[in-house]
């Protein structure tokens, strides 16, 4: 175990070394008050932790953003795709709700529209035994494998205890959990790249390029229209 010593916060997993929150060098050490202090705060208080509401889209984003310390378009993205496979039936109509931003980064406005459609025509199927839903293919069940069902459970188990507050003291178990090659810690931990950050800014440069071809184009046909021969309000009507 490994103590941070400015937020006070004591991490199970051995491989961490830094503070997910101030970056400090984590202290190793026992820590046995600290745990012993917990116990009792819990017991006599009574702590029953309340319910996880899967269905709060932005509050799962926060936490899993902060917590991973990723705010890439492409993790919110898939994350809400995810989201959508997490009840049998369809939550809304596009995979991500398109808002304000959604403009200014029109390649994923554009691939959220396209795959909105697709994802409603495949996944159609549903596991009550992960409570996710898969695709189903010409009226068919489709391939939803023992370890992809488990992979979802533990990724629906890692969303609970993130979003409870206990993932400190169950971050190694999920760090250890393989199921047919794929690991739903290090998918979502794994998700900060420098590739997507490049992606992020050419997302929103080509958004801001097509914005300022637009203007100039509209700017070029309103001149066309009010000076068809180029001329300007002082020479027009003068005689040559």
């Amino acid at each position: 175990m490994k103590k941070c010593p400015r937020c006070d916060i004591v991490y199970h997993a051995k491989a961490r070394f830094y503070c997910l929150y101030c970056d400090a060098q984590l202290i190793p050490g026992e820590f046995e008050d600290f745990f012993r202090r917990e116990a009792e705060a819990e017991k006599a208080a009574h702590t029953v932790l309340p319910p996880v509401d899967r269905t709060n889209l932005l509050g799962m984003q926060y936490a899993l953003s902060n917590y991973f310390r990723v705010r890439s378009f492409a993790f919110s993205y898939t994350f809400c795709r995810n989201q959508m496979k997490f009840s049998p039936k369809f939550q809304r109509l596009f995979i991500e709700p398109i808002n304000m931003t959604s403009f200014i980064r029109l390649p994923w406005l554009l691939i959220n529209i396209v795959d909105s459609f697709w994802f409603h025509l495949t996944y159609q199927a549903y596991c009550p035994h992960c409570q996710w839903k898969y695709k189903r293919y010409s009226g068919r069940g489709g391939v939803h494998t023992l370890q992809v069902c488990a992979y979802n459970k533990s990724y629906s188990a890692l969303l609970d205890v993130i979003l409870n507050g206990k993932i400190l003291t169950q971050e190694e178990k999920f760090e250890g959990q393989w199921f047919g090659g794929r690991n739903a810690y290090h998918k979502l931990c794994g998700r900060k790249s420098y590739l997507e950050m490049f992606s992020d800014v050419v997302s929103i440069l080509f958004s801001l390029g097509i914005y300022v071809g637009l203007v100039a184009f509209l700017v070029v046909i309103i001149f066309i229209l009010f000076y068809p021969q180029g001329g300007t309000p002082e020479t027009e009507g003068m005689i040559i």
